[in-house]
């Protein structure tokens, strides 16, 4: 049977966004922030990076990387705690370095704050259940039932968007 790669079954997607979604994010972006800054909130903008360079790694690589718009997706804030999520898509894997710079700003000016990072995983194929793409519905539902998904939970992963904070209380 021949290895099947994780990256030969999901198409990531290639190339700069269209010129016209950049330019209709970039205006509701410039409207929400005016919008806050309206009501007295302090807004930041991440680091701007080239998202269409290559990530190569030992075990894996992926032909350009996502972008920066969801940073709910790559980090949290608990209180005074930041905390940098491993998220599982590799496309994603250095997407936390455009919030870097604010996360170390932020931690430099309030002694009290905290700034965690999870291990990083290795987002090798071992990591994926690689048949997850050609298994039915049914299949998958009854993996499901075991606890079995398409990542195997061998190791530490997770997008901080799957905790919300409610007063003292964080649910996943």
């Amino acid at each position: 049977m021949e290895d099947k790669h994780m990256s030969d079954m999901v198409p990531w997607p290639t190339g700069r966004k269209h010129p016209k979604v950049i330019d209709g994010a970039s205006e509701q972006l410039a409207n929400l922030v005016t919008m806050l800054e309206k009501e007295g909130v302090e807004t930041f903008r991440p680091e701007v990076v080239d998202w269409s360079k290559p990530i190569v790694m030992p075990g894996w690589s992926v032909p350009n990387q996502y972008t920066s718009v969801c940073p709910r997706d790559v980090m949290i804030t608990v209180g005074n705690i930041m905390v940098e999520a491993p998220v599982s898509r590799r496309d994603r894997f250095l997407e936390y370095q455009a919030y870097q710079p604010l996360a170390n700003k932020f931690w430099r000016e309030d002694y009290n704050a905290m700034w965690k990072s999870c291990p990083k995983n290795s987002m090798n194929d071992s990591m994926y259940n690689v048949d997850w793409l050609d298994m039915t519905e049914e299949q998958r539902a009854a993996k499901r039932e075991t606890f079995e998904f398409c990542l195997k939970n061998d190791e530490i992963v997770f997008d901080a968007a799957d905790f919300t904070r409610t007063g003292k209380h964080v649910f996943g």
